[in-house]
């Protein structure tokens, strides 16, 4: 403060002033910062046990790497697993193996952990792109977008991933920073890129280090500077890279064959870019399904984009970076072959960094006219921008009580979480009516904050309900029963790996009916868990020496446990499902 005014918001930190904007958090930043990572902490520590085919795919995987010892070369079902390197998975085992138990939780963790961490490096990203607030107001835009939060609760690897790239393109912030200033320092950040980029790799295979290429590259593309090329050291950093892949990867083909190798490398990478194997989407999906995505803060990125724009030539190599990291790496994964929404998650921290930027600017438009629209611009965009909030807002608290009065919830779904939620983003959109109404922005984004951060924690306490219906528990714990009797357990048109972490049992993988038929026709107690779609490829009737001992559903999957006589049936027989 000085003389009762708040000094003035800066674009960019420059020389040692940057460093003590960096250096020195506010106290309020702090516990700002502190209180969002404690919210992203409650989402992932609430119990839920994992849902849909990945996230047991998964369990199973790191099951059989702690009972079993398989570090080096992750297996899944008895099988090596060969779609993705084993990084996510040491970093889930590990609580495991400290606590010497394996619960859905540890296998969260990472995600959990590194989305906090993503927050706090969000928050010093932007205090090198625009200033401290900017930063603080991008880690709250960061912390309560849909897709960010959803994801830092499911047990998958692209929250590490996206905490590996985040801190790969600080490390180019840095050196792109200190090159202006000719420090010899520079040189240092650059090489710090590149064992980040072998972490990527070990992450999620190629896409991890073509990611932070693509970006720096577009960057270099568009100012034209191609000897920033070597200034990077290319073929140091190439060495560094290597000498955190090659220790894991060389032991492990010498383990699991070439083949594995080029699977891991290249259908992995040219593989799933021309002719995706899995998740193959039109190049359009991203359109059509990103918006949802980013709310509630996705009213705010056509005024952000359009003031980015705007700023561009005060802001500098930050304009190619930003929109090379957003706009271009959306068109780069569009443009790829396999889609999952997922996949978009390492353009979040960008778009909060340019959303939380330009709602600094407005903040701070009375300090620092350079930075923010004025006139028309300014009055518009709170005006509009206020009306939709307020509309957006206003929908949800209606939906949830008409839906919850008429019941038109799912009946694991408890009345009181959605009319919560509903009851809290109503009282966050009258406090964002009144802030729009004379504009103030601090108030404004607080309001739609505090309502994101309140909507989410009650859908998530709504959702464990859920667990019956879509984690494999009760299918899991059914056939667990039977293991001690039943030695030949078997899978039919059921994705290896789904039942395993639950039932703590292998299953032979059949694959034509034939072999079920075959299977089932031994004398020794034997029993198949089959998709209820292809039950009548096996037999149009069941014959009289087989029995169904069960049924049970997991998500929208149907699945049937047919048994030969040998089985004895077991107390609870047809009544698996919830």
């Amino acid at each position: 403060m000085r003389n009762g005014h708040r000094d003035p918001l800066p674009l960019t930190p420059q020389g040692g002033a940057g460093d003590s904007v960096i250096a020195a958090m506010p106290a309020g930043h702090r516990w700002t910062l502190i209180g969002l990572s404690a919210f992203l902490l409650f989402l992932g520590l609430v119990p839920r046990e994992l849902w849909g085919v990945d996230e047991p795919l998964v369990g199973t995987i790191i099951r059989e790497m702690v009972v079993d010892g398989q570090w080096l070369v992750p297996h899944l079902n008895g099988a090596v697993y060969t779609e993705k390197p084993p990084l996510y998975f040491w970093l889930s085992a590990l609580p495991a193996l400290l606590t010497g138990t394996l619960i859905p939780l540890w296998l969260r963790l990472p995600s959990t952990l590194s989305a906090i961490g993503c927050l706090w490096l969000t928050y010093r990203m932007g205090g090198r792109l625009f200033s401290a607030r900017a930063g603080l107001l991008a880690a709250g835009v960061l912390a309560t977008s849909l897709l960010f939060a959803l994801s830092s609760q499911i047990t998958r690897m692209d929250m590490p991933l996206t905490l590996i790239l985040l801190a790969a393109l600080y490390c180019f912030i840095r050196f792109t920073e200190l090159e202006e200033e000719s420090s010899a320092a520079a040189g240092r950040w650059a090489l710090a890129i590149y064992p980040l980029v072998g972490l990527s790799f070990l992450t999620k295979g190629p896409i991890g280090p073509v990611i932070p290429a693509f970006i720096v590259g577009s960057v270099v593309l568009w100012q034209r500077d191609w000897r920033a090329v070597m200034r990077l050291r290319p073929f140091t950093g190439t060495l560094l890279a290597l000498a955190v892949v090659l220790p894991w990867l060389i032991p492990a083909v010498l383990q699991a064959g070439m083949g594995y190798a080029e699977v891991i490398t290249l259908q992995q990478s040219f593989g799933r870019a021309i002719n995706s194997f899995s998740h193959g989407r039109p190049m359009y999906y991203y359109i059509y399904t990103f918006p949802v995505t980013f709310l509630p803060w996705l009213l705010f990125l056509p005024a952000a984009f359009l003031w980015l724009w705007r700023q561009r030539e005060t802001l500098g190599w930050r304009h190619p970076f930003l929109v090379s990291w957003t706009l271009g790496l959306f068109l780069f994964l569009s443009v790829m072959s396999g889609k999952l929404v997922i996949y978009l998650l390492p353009l979040f921290p960008g778009l909060a960094l340019i959303v939380g930027g330009w709602w600094a600017a407005w903040w701070g438009a009375k300090e620092n006219t350079s930075l923010m629209p004025t006139g028309r611009e300014t009055r518009g965009s709170s005006r509009w921008l206020g009306r939709l909030t307020v509309a957006a807002i206003a929908l949800y608290p209606v939906a949830a009580i008409v839906a919850a009065a008429g019941h038109l919830l799912p009946p694991h779904i408890p009345s009181w979480a959605v009319i919560g939620a509903g009851v809290a983003s109503a009282l966050a959109g009258v406090v964002t009516f009144l802030a729009v109404r004379q504009p103030r922005p601090l108030r404004f984004f607080a309001a739609l904050t505090v309502a994101a951060a309140l909507a989410l924690s009650c859908t998530r306490v709504a959702i464990v309900r859920l667990d019956d219906v879509e984690a494999p528990t009760r299918l899991g714990a059914f056939l667990r029963e039977y293991k001690d009797d039943v030695k030949a357990m078997a899978i039919y048109k059921v994705r290896p790996g789904l039942l395993n972490f639950y039932a703590e049992h292998r299953f032979d993988d059949l694959e034509t009916p034939e072999q079920v038929r075959s299977y089932l026709a031994q004398s020794e107690p034997a029993l198949c868990v089959i998709d209820d779609r292809a039950l009548p490829h096996v037999w149009t009737a069941l014959p009289p020496e087989l029995q169904q001992l069960g049924e049970a559903d997991v998500g929208r999957l149907h699945f049937v446990v047919i048994a030969n006589g040998a089985v004895r049936l077991k107390s609870g027989g047809d009544s698996i499902s919830p």
